[in-house]
Order: structure tokens, then C-alpha cells, then sequence
């Protein structure tokens, strides 16, 4: 029984994020910060509340409701705070990524260091390594919803050819998973500003 719960969980796992992975990254997101903002709001405002209690005792009966109305508050205003963080962490990842492909691919591969002699002396000094951290954390950004896509179809792709020995369809599902969330972000027809924002 326990091998075909196995195969039922993984197919079910690998087809949500087949046709769903950016959907359900994104919406993992937001409930981290909104849980983050929850759990800060709560214990910020049951602090201040206790404290004020102890000095008028009659508000104590509405604690609960102000607690979970400002955690709630708070969490809403996280969650959309928390999203703006995320470009800040891809952002940082892709221009640590750039600095060290820099100093350690281009650096060292002989055609690549010739390709960056004929650049010239900033390609040569500290300047290029924040260029290239720079145009690949900006790279980074620009292109995080369509590399989560690329990786969530591969996994759930991966998932569900492992688990069914179905190793012919991986190419298939992969098309189809890639093709499905692409076309969804697209049939939203959703304004270019929202698309940007992710």
C-alpha cells in the first residue's frame, strides 16, 4: 500500500508544479511574509497592550481583537513588503554569482582572459567585477519568474517520470509544463506593469 501512496503523492506533487510551480512559488512568498508580519504585529502589539493593561485594566477584554487586527494589518503590509525583498535577495544573487564568474571563469580560462584583455584596463580592475556583479544581478531580476518556471517544470517533470519509470515522456512533460505556465501567465492578459512586478 505504502509504494502506490508513494506513487500517488509524487505524481500529484510533480503535476502541481508542472502546470503550477510559478503560482504556487509566488504564493508561498507572500504567505511567508504575510505569516512573518503576522507573528510580529501580534508580538509587538500583545507587548504594548500588556504594558498598558497593567495601567488600565478595562482594555483588557479587547486585547485579543486589537492583537489580531493589527497582526493581521501588519502581515498584509508584510506581505507586500516581503515580495519587494525578494527582488532585493535575487538581485544580490545574481550579482554575487556575476562577481564570481568574473573573477573566476573569466579570469582564468585563457580565451576568456584574452576576450577581456581586448576589452581594455577596465575589464582589468576592480570595475569589471562590479560590472559584470551588476549586469548579472540586473539579468537575475529581469528573468527570475521564467528561470522558476524552467526549474519547477524540470523538477515536477523529473517527479513524475522517476516515480511512474515513464523516462520516455520527461521531454513531452517538460514541453507541455513549460508551455502550460507560460501560457497561463500570458492568458491572464495581464497589464505589462503587473508582469514586471511578478
Amino acid at each position: 500500500m505504502e509504494p502506490q501512496l508513494n506513487l500517488v503523492v509524487s505524481v500529484m506533487a510533480g503535476t502541481l508544479l508542472l502546470f503550477g510551480g510559478w503560482s504556487l512559488y509566488r504564493a508561498g512568498i507572500r504567505l511567508v511574509g504575510f505569516l512573518m508580519g503576522c507573528a510580529i504585529g501580534a508580538i509587538v502589539s500583545y507587548t504594548f497592550l500588556f504594558l498598558l493593561s497593567r495601567q488600565q485594566p478595562a482594555i483588557q477584554s479587547y486585547v485579543p481583537w486589537i492583537v489580531a487586527g493589527v497582526a493581521i494589518l501588519v502581515g498584509l503590509l508584510n506581505m507586500r513588503i516581503f515580495l519587494k525583498l525578494y527582488y532585493l535577495l535575487a538581485f544580490v544573487f545574481g550579482a554575487i554569482c556575476g562577481a564570481a564568474l568574473k573573477i573566476h571563469w573569466l579570469d582564468q580560462w585563457p580565451p576568456a582572459a584574452q576576450w577581456m584583455e581586448r576589452l581594455g584596463p577596465l575589464a582589468q580592475s576592480p570595475w569589471g567585477e562590479l560590472i559584470a556583479a551588476a549586469l548579472l544581478g540586473f539579468l537575475c531580476v529581469a528573468l527570475h519568474k521564467h528561470l522558476i518556471i524552467l526549474l519547477t517544470s524540470l523538477f515536477g517533470s523529473s517527479l513524475i517520470t522517476i516515480s511512474t519509470r515513464f523516462y520516455w515522456a520527461f521531454p513531452l512533460l517538460l514541453i507541455v509544463g513549460l508551455l502550460s505556465q507560460l501560457g497561463l501567465l500570458r492568458a491572464f492578459k495581464m497589464p505589462a506593469r503587473q508582469w514586471r512586478e511578478g
